[in-house]
């Protein structure tokens, strides 16, 4: 049997469909055949035509045969059956029995089971091991078993088979290097036995393996094995070349070869492979920037069907640049620093790396945050204070900005700010500091602070107003004004009383601002002088006598002061005649009696002048009646008699002599009594303390201190009338005792900070006598007291704080600064105080906030999900505790831009009508062309792409989905090339046409 080759990778094997058909009466040398009906087989032109496979003369198949004895299918037994491993022949046409102990007679409903190549030690059909040829050099004949079945109880004589391969075929094509020359391949270890079932058409591959020499097919060497599977665990061929070298060559992943199918693994000689790697990935910075150090793979190496080979590899030099002049590569110290970021935003870049000789390129992306930001404001003003009269202040201000605390001079401005604050006095009207008039004596001031587009002042000022002080004007002239009152005074006398003042006023202002002040007058009594006839001026009651005379008369007063003067005039009638009033009189001598008694006489009158016109005439006289009484006083007739005056008062007694209704008294006093002494006695000085004992947490003593002196004394020296006195002094009082201090009565003991008693004594002095008392004060006692942690300070980090744009995870962690007083107490009353501190974990405790798109908080874990956008994120995270916050934001790369492969697909699939007859016909072959899209590795989409057609010989006519192939006129048979190229990718597939030569037939 001839084998032809198609160079198609996993083209599966395809059934042959094998007609066998009567001959006629004779064979070819005229011998008679026998007149009975048997079998024969003949191929059908149209199914064989379908098959890798042609028989050749000579060639046998057995054949078993079991007849129905019923409609169903008849069951093949292992032995006893209709026909028993009957050996057929090709003749070149059809198969027929090879001798008469080989025939099958017709003409029974009969199933049929047919298998090639012959075996004849094929005892049990059913349960037959069959075994390749180790050796398959010469031809894969012996060792392709095919099988086929006609279950359909047929009578025919003429019998249809369809064959199928049973086993797996392999197929190796190798590409040489220069002046290499390919002389033999080995299968190393192949599994080399299948168990046949003919009744089912099975073939179970067994376990013992050896090795296969594979057929060499013009280049292309072949070998026919059972169904399995190898893995690549060592060597699976073995390449002999013509020079005797041998190469072993391993699966790189387990692979199936199938029954039925053929497998097509291609060689090609060894080829130069490069790697070329960086990590990480990318860079993430912070605003920082940093050192980051980096990881190259650079080599190259042999390699045969992709697998390296051993000691091939060498490494290779590359070269590293950037064009972003804040990225600066350290190829000899592997890193790569990135500077700080000073701008606003952040900033992306990259470092090339170059492969030496193969050229070769890998960008390492470098992406960086945006710098902090934060801005200060300082306000200033000028020296000096706003005049007590009134004025402003420019407030100026200076808005600076920090980049990463760094301060940016250039980003130093002057801005006008709003303030805020509050002062009696003072009014803010945008940047100015405005003050009024100052009315009081006293400075003042306010304290502001500026705000800037939300921003307040670091600092603040305190803006003072000069102390007011009044301001006078020169003063008038003296006004001087006088009046009397009555300005007329009775004919019979009587006084007026002078009313005079002078005054003189100035105007004053505070500071001198006008409207701010008022008038001040400033007034005093003028001299005041009377002349007229009848009249006296006593201090500022003027009298006027009777008038007597028959005409009015009058007084001017005049009131002087500094060169000023007024007047005003008093005037009194007439006078006309009649009897004045009587007038009583009444008198003692003496008028005063000694304090320690004695006597006086009284005298006594009543007269009445008489008037004639108004002036005097003559008197009438009477003897008024006297009366009066007062303690220590007596009256017998006229005389008036006084006791001992035993007070410091004087005493007096008035008598009142009366008549007609008039009355006069006159008054004796009684001199005060005088007490009389004798010498003091000497001083004595006491002193006390209450409590004599203070507590040892200090407290106070009241002091009580006296001095006193006695002496005799007696009313005016009058014996047995007086009695002793007391005189009675403060003393000073002094303390010596350490701890203790005296302020008055009070002494004070301070909190006793020692472990002994201590003591004071208190002296008290007066006029050189003195006494003490001593206060005593209990010993102290220590002890230590804590006040509770307050929080100063919260600082809040995040790990890590930058995460890729793959997502991951991300821990916050707050750790507060804490302080508390310790207090060192005597007596229970606090002496020092001194602050202890602790930094402590709040992590878990603290109150955490924050959010943003692709973040989430779980307790203190932080999940960013996948970033799908190009743009970096952040997310703010603010952690309170104890009144305290802080801050951290975690950064997410962005995604990083897509990268875009192409990967392509262009495989044969099934192939009909290549084995073609002499006469032409028709080749068709369907084919998977696609183009995949990859982004980021991973498939995108899949799109169809074209390809092309085309033959090396003159007599195939391609297309991209079928041949023509024209009448072959030799008489050898011959073969072609169809090669389809994809377009794009200039992938190539072929498939090989063969064509049977020309037959003549005669006919006799």
């Amino acid at each position: 049997m001839k084998m032809k080759n198609i160079l198609n990778s996993l083209f599966p094997w395809l059934a042959m469909t094998t007609l066998l058909s009567l001959q006629g009466c004779e064979n070819e040398e005229g011998t008679a055949i026998h007149s009975r009906d048997t079998v024969s087989f003949e191929i059908d032109a149209g199914g064989a035509r379908a098959t890798e496979t042609t028989f050749e003369t000579g060639d046998a198949i057995g054949v078993y045969a079991a007849v129905r004895m019923s409609s169903a299918p008849a069951t093949l037994k292992t032995s006893g059956n209709y026909a028993d491993n009957k050996r057929f022949v090709w003749n070149g046409s059809q198969f027929v029995a090879d001798g008469d102990a080989n025939e099958i007679a017709a003409g029974y409903e009969t199933d049929y089971y047919a298998y090639y190549p012959y075996r004849e030690d094929m005892g049990n059909p059913l349960d037959y091991d069959f075994s390749i040829q180790g050796d398959q050099r010469e031809g894969i004949t012996l060792s392709d078993f095919m099988y086929a079945a006609n279950r359909s109880g047929t009578t025919d004589k003429v019998i249809t088979l369809a064959f199928s391969h049973r086993l797996s075929r392999l197929q190796v094509t190798y590409t040489p290097e220069a002046g290499e020359a390919l002389s033999g391949v080995t299968i190393q270890r192949a599994k080399a036995t299948a168990n046949i079932n003919l009744g089912t058409g099975t073939a179970n591959t067994l376990g013992a393996t050896s090795d296969i020499r594979m057929y060499n097919d013009g280049g292309t060497f072949t070998a026919v094995i059972p169904a399995q599977a190898r893995d690549a665990d060592g060597t699976f061929l073995t390449l002999l070349f013509a020079d005797g070298t041998k190469k072993d060559y391993t699966l790189t992943a387990k692979k199936e070869f199938l029954a039925g199918h053929t497998t097509v693994i291609p060689f090609m000689g060894k080829e130069l492979q490069y790697t070329f790697t960086v990590s990480p990935e990318t860079i993430g910075s912070g605003y920082s920037g940093g050192i980051y150090n980096y990881e190259t793979v650079s080599n190259k190496y042999y390699s045969i069907n992709g697998k390296p080979l051993p000691g091939t590899e060498s490494p290779l030099d590359y070269t590293v640049s950037t064009t972003d002049v804040w990225i600066t590569p350290d190829k000899a110290g592997k890193t790569i620093k990135v500077a700080e970021n000073l701008n606003t935003a952040p900033r992306n870049g990259k470092v090339l790396f170059t492969q030496a000789e193969s050229g070769r390129t890998y960008i390492l992306p470098v992406q960086q945050s945006s710098a902090t930001t934060r801005q200060t404001l300082q306000i200033s003003t000028t020296a000096g204070n706003i005049p007590a009269a009134g004025g402003d202040k420019a407030v100026t201000a200076v808005l600076s900005t920090y980049y990463n605390d760094h301060r940016d001079p250039d980003k130093k401005e002057n801005v006008t700010v709003s303030l805020s604050g509050t002062g009696t006095g003072f009014s803010l009207s945008g940047n100015q500091v405005l003050a009024v008039n100052n009315t009081t004596t006293n400075a003042r001031s306010i304290t502001v602070k500026g705000s800037y587009n939300d921003i307040t002042s670091d600092n603040s000022l305190t803006i003072t107003q000069d102390a007011g002080a009044k301001q006078y004007a020169s003063w008038s002239d003296w006004s001087v004004t006088v009046s009397a009152n009555p300005e007329t005074v009775a004919n019979t006398g009587g006084t007026s009383v002078i009313t005079a003042d002078a005054a003189r006023t100035r105007a004053w202002t505070w500071n001198g601002v006008g409207g701010s002040g008022g008038t001040e007058t400033d007034r005093a009594t003028p001299s005041l002088s009377a002349a007229g006839s009848g009249f006296s001026l006593s201090g500022t009651t003027l009298t006027a006598g009777s008038n007597t005379t028959t005409s009015e008369r009058s007084c001017t007063v005049t009131a002087t002061h500094a060169g000023k003067s007024a007047t005003c005039t008093v005037k009194q009638p007439a006078g006309t005649t009649g009897y004045g009033d009587w007038k009583v009189n009444i008198s003692a001598s003496p008028t005063t009696i000694a304090a320690a008694g004695g006597t006086s006489t009284l005298t006594c009158s009543a007269v009445r002048d008489v008037y004639t016109n108004g002036v005097k005439t003559g008197t009438e006289t009477a003897t008024p009646v006297i009366s009066g009484s007062a303690a220590g006083f007596s009256l017998a007739g006229k005389t008036v008699s006084a006791g001992n005056n035993t007070s410091t008062s004087t005493r007096s007694i008035t008598y009142t002599a009366t008549h007609a209704g008039k009355s006069a008294g006159c008054t004796i006093t009684q001199s005060a009594g005088n007490r009389q002494y004798a010498s003091w006695s000497a001083w004595n000085v006491t002193v006390s303390a209450n409590p004599a004992t203070i507590a040892a947490s200090g407290g106070t003593s009241s002091i009580s201190a006296a001095a006193t002196r006695t002496r005799t004394w007696t009313w005016n020296g009058v014996g047995g009338s007086g009695g002793t006195e007391t005189d009675r002094a403060t003393p000073s009082l002094s303390a010596a005792g350490s701890g203790f201090s005296l302020s008055g009565t009070t002494l004070t003991a301070g909190n006793n900070t020692t472990a002994s008693e201590r003591s004071c004594t208190v002296t008290a002095t007066s006029n050189g006598r003195s006494a003490a008392c001593t206060v005593r004060q209990s010993a102290g006692s220590q002890t230590t007291e804590y006040g509770n942690w307050t929080t100063g300070s919260l600082s809040v980090s995040a790990s890590p704080s930058g995460i890729g744009s793959s997502g991951g995870t991300s821990r916050l962690s707050a750790t507060a600064s804490q302080s508390r007083p310790k207090y060192t107490k005597w007596n229970g009353i606090t002496t020092g105080t001194t602050t202890e501190y602790r930094s402590v974990d709040v992590s878990s405790s603290a109150s955490w906030s924050g959010s943003a798109s692709g973040f989430s908080r779980s307790g203190t874990t932080v999940t960013v999900a996948a970033n799908g956008s190009t743009s970096s994120r952040n997310c703010t995270y603010t952690a309170s505790y104890g009144g305290k916050s802080g801050h951290v934001t975690i950064h997410q790369d962005g995604k990083p831009a897509d990268v875009i492969t192409y990967g392509y697909i262009f495989t044969l699939g099934a192939v009909s009508g290549d084995d073609v007859v002499s006469t032409g016909g028709t080749v068709t072959y369907s084919v998977t062309s696609q183009k995949i899209t990859y982004t980021n590795g991973s498939e995108t989409s899949r799109s169809n792409i074209g390809w092309s057609a085309s033959a090396n010989v003159s007599w195939i006519s391609a297309g991209t989905n079928s041949a023509t192939v024209s009448e072959n006129p030799t008489t050898s048979d011959r073969s072609g090339t169809i090669t389809l190229t994809q377009n794009e990718s200039g992938r190539k597939l072929s498939i090989t046409v063969y064509q049977d030569r020309k037959v003549s037939v005669d006919i006799n």
